[in-house]
């Protein structure tokens, strides 16, 4: 592989989720993981951290408006 000094910071794991604020709450509550970002009002997409790991989720609606390929569940469990 040719080293063109190119280095990969960061990989973040992104979940599409029916509920932001649930999983936020969950995540945070549960599991330790802190807010980092968000964007849109209300929140369309949030950045948690825990340790040296993010997560992002966005609303599920948002990426399938976004993609339009994107899978479609015919039932979201919440």
């Amino acid at each position: 592989m040719e080293d063109n000094n190119i280095k990969l910071l960061e990989i973040i794991n992104e979940f599409a989720v029916s509920d932001i604020e649930k999983s936020i709450n969950f995540y945070n509550k549960h599991l330790g993981f802190e807010v980092i970002e968000t964007d849109g009002d209300p929140i369309s997409l949030v950045k948690m951290r825990r340790d040296d790991y993010s997560i992002m989720f966005e609303n599920y609606a948002v990426v399938c408006k976004e993609i339009p390929s994107y899978p479609r569940k015919t039932k979201i469990v919440t």
